[in-house]
């Protein structure tokens, strides 16, 4: 639904198109078929507007010769007579040497899309691609996204190639290249609003990692302050030292900054760990050497 909107949109630009060869541009990337049997696949409003943007070749002329032109809709394809194909691919080969490659390549690219384009909504995921089957449009697509500097990643198979792009970023970009600006903007507002969001959520994470920390070193501590009060002969304990100790099980929670500014006065972070490693080392010399 959203890659069909999109395509609607690229069709109601298409009259901002003011050079006549890039309106045949256009054309060659939309229509598939033979020489004079070309054709469209789409449904619904798509395919009332691809009517309305076929309609202007009436005063498309290849070699100063103007063909009728007429629609017909059948089994989800609008059938195209009276288009050149043959005439119209081979100015579109003599036009990109001589013209404005950018312009020319970009309504390619319009056309071709509506051919055989799809995007997925954002929302869900970034993914935009190109099914292509005919040799010489893949040739065309390349050398135009070349122009156009959009590297596409690449897939093959049996019966057709898929041109793809991943990246938010590019497809942004590429979305700006058809001149669908609006569409663009809520594709770069999502993308902001989604880069907001990691990094609060990244910043969550490094707290509630942090916190996770301080808890799981303050109950280790605690366990062997504990284990050496139990102790018979309490004579190790220096005044400091015993009174960290306390102040460590009264405040099961604190940080090792939030630890020091209990005493009076303050001790710095260094200081309170030093005592808490002294603490540790007695631990391992009157509690684990008992055990053993």
């Amino acid at each position: 639904m959203y890659s069909r909107q999109i395509k609607f949109d690229i069709l109601t630009t298409i009259g901002f198109i003011t050079r006549k060869s890039c309106y045949k541009a256009f054309l060659v990337g939309l229509c598939k078929g033979s020489r004079y049997k070309s054709y469209v696949r789409a449904q619904g409003n798509l395919a009332k507007a691809v009517v309305e943007a076929v309609k202007n070749c009436d005063d498309i002329r290849v070699n100063n010769i103007s063909f009728p032109v007429t629609i017909k809709y059948y089994k989800k394809k609008l059938h195209i007579r009276g288009l050149d194909m043959l005439e119209l691919r081979k100015n579109f080969i003599k036009n990109f040497l001589s013209i404005d490659k950018k312009i020319y390549a970009r309504a390619f690219l319009q056309g071709l899309f509506i051919s055989c384009g799809y995007v997925q909504n954002p929302e869900s995921a970034y993914h935009l691609e190109f099914k292509i089957k005919e040799k010489w449009i893949k040739s065309a697509f390349i050398r135009c996204t070349r122009k156009l500097k959009i590297k596409f990643c690449k897939c093959e198979n049996s019966k057709y190639t898929c041109f793809y792009l991943k990246s938010g970023k590019k497809i942004l970009r590429f979305l700006n290249l058809l001149g669908l600006f609006d569409r663009a903007s809520e594709l770069y507002e999502l993308i902001e609003a989604r880069m907001v969001l990691s990094s609060v959520n990244r910043k969550v994470n490094i707290e509630t990692s942090n916190i996770n920390k301080t808890i799981s070193a303050s109950e280790k501590s605690i366990s062997n302050i504990q284990a050496l009060f139990s102790l018979k002969d309490q004579s190790f304990w220096s005044d400091n030292l015993l009174l960290t100790a306390k102040t460590r099980i009264k405040y099961p929670h604190d940080s090792i900054e939030q630890l020091g500014k209990r005493f009076s006065p303050m001790l710095s972070k260094s200081a309170v760990n030093h005592r808490l490693r002294k603490i540790k080392e007695f631990y391992k010399m009157f509690v684990e050497t008992a055990n053993k």
